[in-house]
């Protein structure tokens, strides 16, 4: 991203979410607040981009958020005090659940320039800025979270936490994505998880991607948001056992699939390159 660029990534992914909580006859999450938070204009624009139907077909944002939301829910049942929202978008956790917010503290981290539309596009549609809600910018590629944390007056690093990291490790680079992984250990305590999803080596591969992948790829180019990032599963526990996490959970496209859309629609299918992870730190 352009450094006063708003993340078109996060807006396209909320527009699905929402064009999902709207239409579809079976939801699989409902993100009932997000279609709101996206101005007509760019509406229109993603259509023109990519087809309403394909968007209604796309799947990944839909099912990380529920594969995160499943986990952050029973987290809290034991004793979770914040959660931690990194490369936030256009989230809406913290207005979907008021009454959680007053007891959990949320925060959510991102690019400058995506956080202050978000602010403002809340603001156009008169919600209330929760009181337990945190914003924190930051700059993946620039700054780290330990530095961001410490300089937090909310933020606590003896709290146990939860961390989700949806969408974003694909569009940095593997030295970016492992280098706040390491960090996660070292501001929250032992038990803290945290969720992530990441595309597979074979979504770069020519011989194993798509042709609609590749025009996805040649798209996120030219909106100057390419996705650069794919790690190979197999290794996956190997290589965050060396960041201080332990990976409990790496759902394959085939377990997305059975979790969340068995019986739902047979037109559905997972994005054939994408896995979620579940991670506690040690």
């Amino acid at each position: 991203m352009k450094k006063s660029q708003i993340s078109f990534t996060a807006m396209m992914t909320a527009y699905i979410r929402g064009i999902h909580s709207k239409y579809a006859k079976h939801k699989i999450f409902n993100d009932f607040l997000a279609y709101d938070l996206i101005p007509e204009e760019q509406k229109k624009l993603i259509e023109e981009i990519m087809p309403k139907e394909a968007l209604m077909n796309s799947t990944a944002s839909i099912t990380r958020s529920r594969y995160t939301e499943d986990f952050l829910m029973k987290a809290i049942e034991t004793g979770v005090e914040q959660y931690v929202i990194l490369g936030a978008g256009l989230d809406t956790f913290a207005f979907r659940y008021p009454d959680l917010l007053k007891s959990l503290n949320v925060f959510e981290l991102d690019h400058p320039a995506t956080q202050i539309f978000k602010r403002q596009r809340v603001d156009k549609v008169g919600w209330n800025h929760p009181e337990n809600l945190h914003y924190i910018s930051l700059d993946f590629t620039r700054e780290d979270i330990v530095n961001k944390f410490n300089s937090s007056l909310n933020y606590s690093a003896l709290s146990k936490s939860f961390f989700s990291w949806q969408g974003v490790t694909m569009y940095l680079s593997k030295e970016e994505v492992y280098k706040t992984l390491a960090n996660i250990p070292k501001v929250t305590p032992s038990g803290s998880m945290i969720v992530f999803d990441y595309f597979s080596v074979d979504e770069f591969n020519e011989e194993t991607t798509s042709t609609d992948l590749k025009k996805k790829e040649k798209m996120m180019n030219k909106i100057g948001e390419p996705m650069k990032t794919g790690f190979d599963p197999a290794s996956m526990k190997q290589e965050m056992a060396e960041l201080g996490l332990n990976l409990l959970e790496n759902l394959s496209p085939t377990d997305i699939e059975k979790r969340y859309m068995t019986g739902v629609n047979v037109n559905l299918k997972a994005h054939k390159n994408v896995y979620f992870a579940l991670a506690v730190v040690e």
